[in-house]
Formats: C-alpha cells, structure tokens, sequence
C-alpha cells in the first residue's frame, strides 16, 4: 500500500493533503499521513491501529483518484508485471520504489533488459536517468563490485550503474509512461530527452550484439557474492557472551527513556549491541528515530518479510500463496473466506 501511496503523490497528487518533512520532501510515515489527512489512527503504532489506518489511507487513494487506484490494483499480479516488463521491446516503463529516494519523488523511467540468471521471477532493469556508458564499457566483474559494494569501499568519485532488478512476483507498481505527461516528467525531474538518448543507446548496443549483450548482464548478477550471515539477531547464540562491562551498558539502556536513547552513546565492546540498540528502539520506541532511521527501519523490514533467506520462518510470498491455495480450494464458509481476505490485508499493511 505504501507504493500505491506514492505513486499517487508522484503522478497523482490531488485530492490528498502532502505533509512534508524537515527537508522539505514529503513524509510517508503512516503517522504523518494520517494526522494530515483526517484519518483517526487511535494509538499509533498499535498493531490494529495501525492496519486499520492503512486501510483507511487506501480507501482515501480509490476515493480521491479512482482511476489510478484501479490501474495500480489491477496491475499488481504476476502476469500483468510480465506484460508491462517487455524485455523484447525493450519498451520503458515508470517504476515507483522507496529505493528511488523521496528527492526523486520514489519514481523512475526504466527498461527491461534481461532475464535474472538464477532467479526467473527477477528481471534485469536499467534506470534511463543513469548514463549507460559504464555499462557498455566496464566488464561484468567491475560492474558487480561498483553495483553491490557498500559506499564505504568504494571511491568518492564512483558512479553506480543504473542497473536494478525488478521482482515479478511481488507487487511491484509498475504503470505506462503515458501516465506521466510533459508537465509531471518536469515536475517528477525526468528528462524525456536523456532518457530516450540513453534508451537508443541501449538498443543500439543490444543490436548489434544481443547474445553479448545479454550474457553481460547476466554475468554481473551470476557473479553475486553473499556474505556469512551476520545479523546480531541471529548470532546471540554463536557470537559468545556479553563482558561485564556491556551488560552493565545494557541495564542503563534498559533504565532509558526514548529520548535519552536517542541522545545517548552506549560504547559497546560486543560489536553486536550497536545493532541491536537500534532494533530495540525501532521495536519499542519507534518515535526516537531519526527520519534516516526510519527509512533504514523500513529497508530492514522489508527485507526480514520479502527475502528468504533473510532468516524468517516464512516470507510473505508464501504467506500470500498460503492464503491464495486455501482460496481457491473451496472448503471454507463464508466467515473462513472473510478471516482469509483480513489475512492478506494484514500482510499488505505489513509491507506498508
């Protein structure tokens, strides 16, 4: 539902009150939206509060622009992804994602390029805001480690590629570029004319290679690296016992207020607890987070719901096609088929 929600702030923004952050950029906090537009959020960050607010936000995107909020519903399934993702036309389309950033309105022009080499549900995107220079010219071992290597081990002056992958099987908003007319690519910062210089470009080397220029591509996401699983929340058990000296830390976060948390500089010496400082205040007090926070909150979360191999006893994929299978195998009454559709509410609040 948060896609949704931004995809009406960057194509369609009227109708619905915009509150804005420090910065100036619009806020997304479901606090923040809520409070601007009328809607009673009861406690927020109470579980029911909180799916029932989201809910209601939704309702306020179909009452205030319908037509978008049709499109957006009726375009979200796998097959509907597919068609949108012509990877043979290599046909551009806006994709909307919090990866994009608020200073870009969440919104970006892409094109499909290829198939992911493992994972089938992934395709292989490029963003046409991006130079695609470094594509054509580096190789795919150079690609990969200025695409997946933190910012700290790179170079100041580095230019990432404007590769991204885009996931078919999970609701991505995906909507046809006509939806954006020369007045909201102005306002959107999306230069037509870069993005089709750079588009020809890119079908310009497709043409006059397609198996080379495919087989690249699918290098640099073949040659991924992972790391050893390191989250802290997963090591409590492996990662030795806490000195004296943290667990005395410990006990005075335990004894903090929110805002003295906040404030505060705990110097560990388990170069676990700094993580876990941070998923203890997320959890419990949501409101010390900075607006950098959040959105680090929110990456991490996602990732926890959406990734298998993130650690979670089921990712919502499964989740979804749980509830889908017991659909459609008409044994449930009405209430069952009611609590089924509540389910799937609740799992698109969570990724909201």
């Amino acid at each position: 539902i948060i896609d949704l929600v931004r995809t009406a702030n960057a194509l369609r923004p009227e109708g619905i009150e915009w509150p804005l952050r420090e910065d100036g950029l619009p806020s997304f906090r479901l606090e923040d939206l809520t409070a601007a537009n009328g809607i009673d959020h009861g406690a927020a960050h109470d579980a029911l509060a909180d799916v029932h607010a989201t809910l209601a936000l939704a309702r306020l995107v179909r009452e205030r622009q319908p037509r978008l909020y049709d499109y957006v519903c009726n375009h979200r399934d796998k097959r509907s992804v597919q068609a949108l993702l012509d990877i043979a036309g290599m046909k551009p389309v806006l994709h909307v994602s919090g990866m994009f950033g608020a200073q870009r309105h969440n919104i970006a022009l892409i094109v499909p390029l290829a198939l992911h080499p493992v994972n089938r549900n992934e395709v292989i995107c490029f963003d046409l805001s991006a130079d695609p220079a470094p594509l054509l010219e580096l190789g795919p071992e150079e690609l990969g480690e200025l695409l997946f290597s933190r910012a700290a081990e790179l170079p100041a002056d580095a230019i990432r590629p404007g590769l991204k992958t885009v996931h078919i099987n999970r609701c991505p908003v995906l909507v046809t570029a006509k939806m954006a007319d020369s007045a909201t690519a102005e306002r959107l910062g999306i230069s037509g004319q870069q993005c089709r210089k750079h588009l020809h470009t890119l079908r310009d080397f497709r043409a006059r290679d397609e198996k080379g220029f495919v087989a690249k591509l699918q290098a640099v996401f073949a040659g991924r690296r992972f790391e050893p699983v390191t989250d802290p929340d997963r090591m409590l058990y492996s990662g030795g016992f806490f000195s004296e000296h943290d667990r005395q830390m410990m006990e005075t976060v335990r004894a903090s207020t929110p805002a003295e948390l906040a404030a505060a500089s705990f110097p560990f010496e388990d170069a676990r607890l700094p993580e876990l400082l941070f998923r203890y205040r997320a959890r419990n007090f949501p409101q010390s987070l900075s607006a950098e926070e959040c959105a680090q909150w929110d990456e991490y979360r996602f990732g926890r719901l959406t990734e298998p191999a993130a650690g979670a006893s089921i990712c919502m994929e499964e989740y979804q096609a749980m509830i889908e299978q017991l659909l459609a195998s008409n044994t449930l009454n009405e209430a069952q088929q009611a609590l089924m559709h509540q389910l799937q509410d609740y799992g698109d609040s969570l990724l909201a």
